[in-house]
């Protein structure tokens, strides 16, 4: 971290420190934070039954694993005077995945299936 990052990330915490030297209660915030997840593993495990057959691997090897991306915002729980209820302060949680039809057959599937397709890629 170089340090206009650091004195960056100073400044926004020492803005959240009243003069007295107490936090402010954030009340009013919400919060998003971004997650990303493996669509498959790397190395896998199966429990199989003695004549089950264990299942093929869908990619040619780790550098070729698809992530997929979610976002989640959460606030305070509070009372919402509209729907006269306790807003319960989950906003939701939304992944960047795409669905797409398969243009041709491959050994994993036939033309035409429907596939889960990351949104953003690296």
């Amino acid at each position: 971290m170089t340090k206009k990052n650091e004195s960056q990330r100073l400044k926004f915490a020492l803005s959240f420190v009243n003069p007295n030297g107490q936090f402010y209660d954030m009340f009013d915030y919400f919060h998003i934070d971004e997650k990303w997840f493996y669509m498959t593993k790397v190395k896998k495990t199966y429990c199989l039954v003695a004549d089950e057959e264990a299942p093929e691997s869908a990619v040619k090897g780790k550098n070729f694993i698809q992530k997929v991306m979610f976002m989640t915002a959460v606030a305070r729980p509070c009372w919402d005077h509209v729907s006269k209820k306790i807003f319960d302060g989950k906003i939701g949680i939304w992944p960047f995945i795409t669905y797409e039809r398969a243009k041709n057959n491959s050994k994993n599937r036939p033309k035409g299936t429907i596939a889960t397709k990351p949104l953003l890629s690296q």
